[in-house]
């Protein structure tokens, strides 16, 4: 599982159940942790965290530029479902599906123990904040990335 030290690209994802599936939570929680190992180790990625909460899962891994993000979570996504959904055929549960889509964040490498303490924290964090808001302080906190770059760039420009 060797990543090529020039073709390194971290991503920080996050993917959620629909909201029907949410209430699977307690197995949610044991099932993708022991998927999310297995979908590692037949592709090129390396997982570094991972917060897996009922409601939402964190992931922040290393992608070589050979394995796009979108195939990856797409095998992950396909898997689980898979997996979970003859589980609740067995056992007469309910059965279970993703919301549409996930997000994906890329991340420098000088950010990652950030990011590292963000996931290890987000049991504590969600006590007080939504997933919803969590999403919004995450675009929040992207905008004003962005915004910060812009200034620099019209800075610069100026000289």
């Amino acid at each position: 599982m060797a990543v090529r030290e020039y073709n390194r690209l971290y991503l920080h994802i996050v993917l959620r159940p629909s909201k029907e599936s949410a209430v699977a939570g307690h197995l949610l929680c044991a099932e993708a942790a022991r998927l999310i190992t297995e979908t590692c180790e037949h592709t090129e990625v390396a997982l570094i965290a991972s917060a897996i909460l009922f409601d939402h899962i964190h992931l922040l891994m290393l992608f070589p530029s050979e394995e796009p993000p979108q195939s990856w979570v797409r095998k992950f996504k396909a898997g689980f479902t898979k997996r979970f959904n003859t589980h609740a055929k067995a056992t007469g549960t309910v059965g279970f599906s993703w919301s549409p889509g996930y997000r994906v964040y890329s991340i420098s490498p000088n950010r990652l123990p950030k990011v590292e303490a963000y996931l290890r924290k987000q049991e504590a964090f969600h006590r007080n904040l939504s997933f919803e808001e969590e999403m919004q302080q995450l675009e929040m906190t992207c905008e004003e990335s962005l915004q910060v770059m812009e200034r620099q760039m019209q800075f610069g420009a100026k000289r």
